[in-house]
Formats: C-alpha cells, sequence, structure tokens
C-alpha cells in the first residue's frame, strides 16, 4: 500500500479511497499460514485513505497477529514499525509460548508462487544459506555445506519440534492450536526432516551415505502422511510449513541424493 498508488486512484474516483488490505487473507493458498510481519503499508499514506480494514485468513485466532499489526497501522501510521508491532502482537496475545510462536511464525509467512506472485520474508537467516545450495541441486550440482553454516542450520532445525510440542502442550487458546494442529504437526516433522538431511550432507563414504538417506527418507515420509491426511477437501490441498527456502531444499536434496545412490 504505497501513499503514490493511493493518489493515482483518488484522482480517478475523486475521493479519498477506502482500502481493503488482502492481508493475511490466504484463501488462495490454503495449505499456508500466513503469520508474518504486516509489512509493506506506507506510513505517508493516511491522508490518501478514507479508512483501512483487513481481509483476515479463514482461521480467526491465527489472524489475531496480523489484525494486532493492522490496528497499530490504522490508529497510528506514522509511527508504525511492522516487526516492532508483530513482535508485540505476539507477546500480548500468545504470551505463555511467545518465543515458541515467534519461532513458528517466522517460517510461515510466505503464501508461495501464485497468479499475483505476492511473496512475503520467511526463514530468512537460514534461507540465505539454503537457497544457493537448492538453485545449485536444481542444475544437479552440489555444494558442501560449511561448519558454519552446518551449526546455524542445526541450531534453527532443533528448534522446530520443541516450538510445536510447547504449542501444543501450552497454548492457553485452545481454538488457536485446533486451527492449525496439522502445520504444528507437520512443522515438527519437518524439523526431524532437516535434521536427518543435514547428516547426508555430512557422510563421508557410501555406506554413511547410504544409512543417512534412508533415515532421511524415513522422515520425509512422515511430512507426506500429514499433508494428505490434514485439511484435505476440494478446496484444501494439505498442508506445508517452511516451503520459501526450507522445503525447496529438502525436496532438490532428495531428488540429487536419490540420483547419487542409484549410479554408485
Amino acid at each position: 500500500i504505497k501513499s503514490e498508488d493511493q493518489k493515482w486512484v483518488n484522482n480517478r474516483i475523486k475521493r479519498p479511497s477506502f482500502v481493503w488490505w488482502n492481508f493475511p487473507v490466504s484463501d488462495y493458498v490454503r495449505n499456508h499460514l500466513l503469520l508474518g510481519a504486516a509489512y509493506g503499508l506506507d506510513t505517508k499514506a493516511k491522508n490518501d485513505m478514507s479508512g483501512f480494514v483487513s481481509n483476515p485468513m479463514d482461521k480467526p485466532e491465527a489472524s489475531k497477529v496480523a489484525i494486532f499489526s493492522i490496528a497499530n497501522y490504522s490508529w497510528n501510521p506514522e509511527t508504525y514499525n511492522a516487526d516492532k508491532s508483530w513482535a508485540s502482537a505476539i507477546e500480548v496475545v500468545l504470551p505463555e509460548v511467545e518465543k515458541e510462536y515467534k519461532i513458528f511464525s517466522n517460517h510461515n509467512a510466505d503464501p508461495g508462487p501464485s497468479y499475483h506472485n505476492y511473496r512475503r520474508n520467511e526463514s530468512e537467516e537460514i534461507g540465505k544459506i539454503l537457497e544457493p545450495i537448492t538453485q545449485n541441486l536444481i542444475q544437479n550440482k552440489f555444494n558442501q555445506i560449511s561448519p558454519e553454516s552446518y551449526e546455524k542450520l542445526k541450531a534453527e532445525f532443533n528448534l522446530f519440534k520443541p516450538s510445536s510440542d510447547a504449542i501444543l502442550k501450552n497454548a492457553k487458546n485452545k481454538n488457536l492450536v485446533k486451527e492449525i494442529e496439522p502445520w504444528l504437526e507437520y512443522f515438527g516433522a519437518q524439523g526431524e526432516v532437516a535434521l536427518s538431511l543435514l547428516e547426508v550432507y555430512q557422510a563421508n563414504n557410501y555406506d554413511e551415505l547410504y544409512k543417512h538417506f534412508i533415515t532421511f527418507q524415513n522422515n520425509k515420509e512422515k511430512l507426506i502422511e500429514i499433508d494428505q491426511r490434514s485439511n484435505k477437501n476440494q478446496w484444501q490441498p494439505g498442508v506445508v510449513t517452511a516451503s520459501k527456502y526450507v522445503l525447496p531444499w529438502i525436496e532438490q536434496s532428495y531428488v540429487y541424493f536419490q540420483k547419487v545412490l542409484r549410479k554408485t
């Protein structure tokens, strides 16, 4: 939402427009949760709008963090800070699992490719490591993970399952847990998959590679099973988490190492 765009519209309708912002709505990507910060809002656009509202997800409890931020923006656009508001919203809405929900939300923000290509920040820190590795795998090129990157990835992936378990067990808002339970289950399992894949990258010989790949493959089957039985009807395509960088890395690594093992 930019002031210059509002002026373009307003000059044509001859009045300040009423803005219906399509965030965090996810009806076009119903296997995703959009839990990231409400950024992209021009703090100078107040006088160019007659009103500002959010189009939330079909999950009212999971939409509250975004709605909190949008209320902050609407109340006082000039001082709005997206990251600060996102953090404050989680502190207010889920104080008992604040840390864990921030971790979960950080990896559940991007809607993935769509017809309008409305992409959002997700898994940014580890994404810097994973994206070039994934792009090389697509070209059938292998990059070893450096010791420093390995430790960063391992530390982050070690947070996935404990975070999802803590939210499931300790969140007082049980309606929220009910809404997002399939994604929490998937996220926890995804952490186990990612950790086992890191061990594949550390293999020093064929026997180690085969052993770690089988563990990785078995863990990956759990993700497939969760996706196939959860959030399914004619409108719902299943569930995914950390789909911008983590999941593509998992999928492309699986394809690559399958080829390696078949040739060996």
